[in-house]
């Protein structure tokens, strides 16, 4: 083991990486900043590269720095899988869920009452973030990611597929009585996430000529973008999984037939040795249930999301 550096050194380098920050990492570490520091230069002077580009407030990844990160991270996620499968559950009756905020407003928060009463005995801890949860801390038990499914050191179990749709409050569809040829006049509203598509791709497929300036609201949120279909204040090209239950209770309509396939899904995602947790593997069957029951298993077969 001596052509390897310092565990610990190991570690805080990935806490910097992860927090761009010494002392945001030194705050997670519980150790003084100047301690991160050190260990930063002795990994450093052990590999014979500068891992980060100093700034006054943060910090940022080297080209080595890049390189070096995943397998950091691989490293660290296959120890603790290790350990946990050797290790009880500290807390069986609590499942800590990370969980991208649109989802669980609009889709899994509604429907938790139901899985209380099937399991009583367990509480769900949820917690709704964008944040790639890394599970560095050894506090979260699963999360659910809407994307590639690609995260290193992680199992990733493919939950839904996913397709984007024009809605409005039935109120416009009323007053304006969209069609193709009328497009370019109406106010259009936008997620400007990166990962979703966009208005110009749905015009391309409709063969329409993308107007200027039509759009009236963009937000990197899907969640609010529906709250602002919901008011009546344009046409939202939305996530069917977050617009579902407004189509079927009547408070959204689908304007047009065209679907554009999202190149992502909804993935629950985890260090393996979780999925083997009881909690886990209960919330896991409730949740594939509740998705086939809400949208069928036709958006549950794996299409290369």
């Amino acid at each position: 083991m001596a052509d390897l550096p310092p565990l610990t050194s190991l570690r805080t380098f990935w806490f910097v990486a992860e927090h761009n920050s010494f002392k945001r990492a030194s705050e997670h570490l519980f150790v003084t900043q100047a301690a991160v520091s050190h260990q930063i230069r002795q990994l450093e002077d052990f590999l014979g590269v500068s891992l980060f580009e100093r700034g006054n407030r943060e910090v940022r990844l080297t080209k080595d720095g890049q390189r070096l990160l995943p397998y950091v991270q691989q490293g660290f996620s296959a120890l603790r899988a290790g350990v946990t499968l050797v290790k009880d559950d500290s807390d069986p009756n609590v499942l800590n869920l990370s969980v991208i905020p649109s989802f669980a407003a609009r889709w899994l928060v509604p429907r938790l009452g139901e899985f209380r009463q099937r399991q009583a005995d367990i509480r769900v801890c949820l917690t709704p973030s964008l944040r790639l949860e890394t599970f560095s801390d050894g506090e979260m038990d699963l999360a659910i990611r809407y994307g590639t499914g690609q995260y290193p050191g992680l199992r990733s179990e493919f939950l839904l597929r996913d397709s984007l749709l024009v809605v409005a409050s039935p109120a416009f569809v009323d007053a304006h009585k969209p069609t193709l040829a009328s497009m370019a006049t109406l106010p259009l509203l936008e997620d400007t996430s990166p990962e979703e598509l966009g208005w110009s791709e749905w015009f391309k497929r409709q063969k329409l000529s993308e107007p200027e300036s039509a759009r009236c609201l963009t937000v990197a949120d899907a969640s609010m973008l529906i709250d602002a279909a919901l008011t009546g204040q344009g046409m939202a090209l939305v996530r069917r999984s977050l617009a579902q239950n407004f189509i079927d209770q009547g408070a959204l309509t689908k304007v047009f037939a065209l679907e554009l396939e999202s190149p992502y899904g909804y993935y629950l995602v985890a260090p393996e040795a979780h999925f083997v947790r009881a909690k886990v593997k209960v919330f896991v069957h409730w949740m594939k249930e509740e998705i086939r029951q809400s949208f069928g298993p036709e958006m549950m077969a794996y299409h290369g999301a």
